[in-house]
């Protein structure tokens, strides 16, 4: 699962998907979708290796949002390709929404270029919000966040629908 945010993980979840070429990757809420596809064709990732997903807005509902989607491709593993700073936070969310899947979570880290960090109250608030929508089905968020991102989410969406590969 190549979770947006920078085009350094799109080049991380080429370099696995062409190790593992039966590999789909998952694209989830990505930033600058025209760019991220350009890398992957050139990389020579096929469009059937891709699944572009715009449905998340956030960190939990990159997982929450996609969980129907992986369990129907039923892996045996799930690459999560991230930047380092954002692998705790995105572990913990990705193990206490899958727990008991039978599916080995395995952190794929792309390198800090800074010394960013994140909060260790940003990752238990996470944790909680994605183990409250573990054992209810009830996603919990800030109406706002979703309000500010969805725009564009949306304009990713429809950018990737016009993109000729």
């Amino acid at each position: 699962m190549h979770l947006g945010g920078n085009l350094d993980r799109t080049y991380k979840a080429a370099e696995i998907a062409k190790q593992l070429p039966l590999t789909k990757i998952i694209v989830s809420s990505e930033g600058g979708i025209n760019q991220v596809l350009d890398i992957y064709k050139k990389e020579g990732i096929t469009q059937d290796q891709l699944d572009l997903d715009f449905t998340a807005w956030d960190t939990v509902t990159n997982f929450t949002e996609t969980k129907a989607k992986i369990k129907l491709y039923r892996p045996k593993k799930l690459y999560v390709v991230t930047n380092q700073f954002h692998m705790l936070r995105s572990m913990v969310i990705a193990n206490i929404c899958y727990f008991n899947n039978n599916l080995e979570i395995i952190p794929c880290n792309v390198p800090n270029f800074s010394d960013r960090k994140e909060s260790i109250s940003l990752i238990l608030g996470d944790a909680v919000r994605a183990g409250i929508w573990r054992a209810t089905k009830h996603l919990m968020y800030d109406a706002k966040v979703k309000a500010e991102r969805w725009p564009g989410v949306l304009a990713e969406e429809q950018a990737a629908k016009s993109y000729c590969w």
